[in-house]
């Protein structure tokens, strides 16, 4: 059976005008940022967070993302990491609550330049977290998966034929993933070559897949050679395929985890569609605060037209979520010589790139979509924000 989702929230088309500078290059010609929902939703969500950015078919952009409740997924008020002044040093330790979380989505048919209807999965069903989705593009199926926040914790799978106009029965994928617990699942997800779809946990340090289009999943343990002992694949983890005219790599990146390479990140690369990874220290860095500790934060990952894209905050003597850097590498991930700074040096948390496809006399964009907090300091009224931005840069 077929279900609606709610649409009762729907996105006034207004437009928030922010500067957009380069890092070392050329002024980078795009849109200007907008907020991806609208008042209303931001209202009743108190905060909307952590987006998850997936394109199906040849119009369909759509943004997963938290709708926090009346707690704001336990941050209900000002937040400056690593600032230990007395007001905000309590909020330095993050520790999401989201028994008041529900899902909520909106999606673009223009590239990303407006946003539509936004809308509730699964009812609208509180205490839901870690939204996550793949296109498949073998079957044209959007398969979106979440899981519940309280213990026993469960995860849920759902399908759209339809672009997410209508949605397929949840399913309870809990028996299938019993020995993956699943946590930190923050990061791009990826159908490989082979048309497998890899998802991953974080804190069970382990990937489930499926080569059925999502009917059944096995789970494995995310392990990676090349750095002393094997380690396990840690944290919040991106996840992009590098495809070429002969063969076809799954590449990834991750926190900086491992001590004697900090603050520089770890990149992965898997060569069996993500059962085995080989690590190496990565040219990207993590962020510090400005009490000088780290912040390991998640990090967008993206392959398209033979360029590597990503981005996460640069950080600034204002707070390590500041700044948000969009990279480019042209040799797979190694060096990231070129990037430019999206929407000066205001907020910036967790963020998604997705490519446009442009036809052959049209300039080449990438949609940025970053989480973004009030006044740039505020939980309360914190909503993602996106852009167009081109690649003339690279």
């Amino acid at each position: 059976m077929y279900s609606r989702l709610s649409d009762e929230l729907l996105r006034p088309m207004s437009y928030l005008m922010f500067s957009v500078a380069t890092a070392s290059v050329g002024f980078a010609v795009s849109s200007s940022p907008i907020s991806v929902f609208g008042d209303d939703a931001i209202k009743e969500c108190t905060r909307i967070r952590t987006p998850e950015l997936v394109k199906s078919g040849e119009s369909h952009w759509h943004i997963f993302a938290t709708c926090c409740g009346e707690n704001a997924c336990g941050h209900k008020t000002r937040r400056r990491l690593g600032d230990n002044s007395s007001d905000t040093a309590q909020n330095t330790k993050l520790f999401d609550n989201h028994s008041e979380a529900r899902i909520i989505m909106t999606t673009s048919h223009d590239n990303g330049l407006t946003w539509g209807k936004a809308q509730f999965l699964d009812g609208g069903k509180k205490g839901l977290e870690g939204v996550n989705a793949i296109y498949d593009t073998v079957v044209d199926s959007l398969v979106v998966q979440y899981s519940t926040y309280e213990e026993p914790k469960k995860t849920y799978q759902i399908k759209s034929k339809d672009h997410g106009k209508s949605w397929r029965d949840p399913v309870d994928l809990t028996d299938q993933l019993k020995d993956c617990p699943v946590g930190e699942t923050a990061g791009s997800r990826v159908q490989t070559r082979t048309g497998r779809l890899l998802w991953y946990s974080g804190t069970g340090s382990c990937v489930w897949y499926s080569d059925d289009h999502g009917a059944t999943y096995k789970t494995h343990a995310a392990t990676a050679k090349g750095h002393e002992a094997p380690r396990k694949m840690m944290n919040e983890v991106s996840f992009a395929v590098v495809e070429s005219s002969k063969s076809s790599q799954l590449i990834a990146n991750g926190r900086a985890v491992f001590k004697d390479w900090k603050p520089n990140r770890i990149d992965y690369v898997s060569h069996d569609d993500g059962l085995t990874w080989v690590a190496s220290k990565s040219g990207l860095k993590d962020p510090y605060n400005p009490d000088h500790s780290l912040n390991t934060e998640e990090r967008a990952l993206l392959s398209a037209d033979s360029v590597v894209y990503t981005a996460e905050p640069k950080g600034t003597k204002d707070g390590s979520l500041r700044e948000l850097i969009v990279s480019c590498s042209k040799d797979g991930g190694k060096t990231w010589p070129k990037s430019i700074t999206v929407n000066g040096a205001h907020y910036a948390g967790y963020s998604r790139l997705g490519w446009l496809h442009p036809g052959t006399a049209e300039p080449k964009t990438l949609l940025v979509v970053w989480d973004h907090e009030r006044d740039d300091v505020h939980t309360v009224g914190a909503a993602p924000l996106s852009q167009v931005i081109d690649t003339k840069w690279c």
